[in-house]
């Protein structure tokens, strides 16, 4: 019982001292932040906002129709998993571009390659529309709303066939053969 209440005790005082310290440590921040009143103007509405849901979900759909394209066409569940590596792929390139880099400032080839890519839109959106550069957010969108269709109708034509019966997918017809 001694060990449990010494245990007690010390972690209870560290925690009171953590969060003492923690208030500290914001009410200094607080009163530096307010020795500069200076704002940059990089307010985003509620328009801003809802450009950026919907870049969020105009990627998402492109997400779910790519899982969805890609797991029908996997044998087994094994290799199910290992087709969704792509998506990660596909969203963790992006991301260590834009963290790394401005947009703005990688070679042009990149740039194509990161507005090519549907999960870099929503990723690159806010710091858009804080710089007043609503067309490349409006441009995304219609391009990842764009993608996602195709992709859905690539999966609507994948279910109309006899791929997920027969297993394998056919993107031409086979010449007839002699037995027939």
């Amino acid at each position: 019982m001694q060990i449990f209440l010494t245990f007690f005790f010390n972690n209870f005082t560290g925690n009171i001292f953590d969060i003492i310290a923690a208030i500290t440590c914001l009410r200094k921040f607080n009163f530096f932040a307010q020795q500069f009143p200076i704002t940059l103007g990089l307010d985003l509405g509620i328009g801003d906002y809802i450009l950026v849901i919907v870049s969020l979900f105009a990627s998402l759909l492109f997400g779910l129709a790519f899982a969805l394209l890609l797991g029908v066409l996997a044998r087994d569940y094994k290799s199910a998993q290992m087709l969704t590596y792509a998506i990660l792929v596909l969203a963790m390139f992006p991301m260590m571009i834009v963290m790394l880099k401005d947009f703005d400032t990688v070679p042009l080839s990149l740039q194509i390659l990161l507005f090519i890519i549907p999960f870099s839109h929503p990723m690159m959106a806010m710091r858009q529309l804080a710089l007043e550069n609503s067309g490349f957010v409006l441009w995304g969108i219609l391009y990842s709303f764009l993608a996602a269709g195709l992709l859905t109708a690539a999966v609507v034509r994948v279910f109309r066939a006899e791929v997920l019966v027969t297993g394998i997918l056919r993107f031409q017809k086979r010449p007839p053969t002699e037995d027939s």
